[in-house]
């Protein structure tokens, strides 16, 4: 359980994505992997009211998107990883995953990023595809290990991002 339901984690991320990549430095790449908290806080807080959808994120990705070509720089994206885990409660996963598989296919069918890298496919277990392979996450099925970065890591093409 987490203070004030969850509303610890402060202002979304496109309300503060200018300030934060371009408030200080000269970027001209930016890599982006925003979106699982966005699914999973309104289900794991039980606030449906904050539910979002598929559409809303790849909106949401849109500004980000609109806000890097303004400052002149590349933007790419990331699919969202998965994050199934016994001990989440069941009622989770299927709108966890309705949304999260949605906007991943919309991802890598391209949303207007200079490119996306496919985290998801680098570490899902393809058994289980809402869940990360064991080998990969810090024992919370969220949370990318080292082995789980390294993975991810290599889903970017590195010679896209120095073009």
């Amino acid at each position: 359980f987490l203070p004030a339901e969850g509303a610890c984690f402060g202002p979304a991320g496109v309300r503060r994505f200018e300030e934060d990549v371009f408030g200080q430095e000269s970027v001209d790449a930016v890599l982006v992997l925003e979106g699982i908290n966005d699914i999973m806080h309104p289900i794991q807080f039980d606030h449906p009211e904050e539910l979002v959808t598929a559409e809303e994120l790849e909106s949401g990705f849109r500004q980000l998107i609109a806000v890097a070509r303004r400052h002149g720089a590349r933007i790419f994206g990331a699919t969202i990883t998965p994050s199934g885990s016994p001990v989440y409660p069941a009622g989770w996963m299927p709108r966890f995953e309705e949304v999260r598989t949605e906007i991943n296919r919309r991802l890598r069918e391209g949303i207007g990023f200079d490119g996306c890298f496919d985290y998801d496919a680098a570490v899902r277990d393809e058994a289980r595809p809402d869940y990360m392979r064991e080998d990969c996450h810090i024992c919370d099925g969220l949370h990318p290990n080292d082995l789980g970065g390294a993975r991810m890591a290599e889903h970017v093409d590195l010679a896209a991002i120095m073009e």
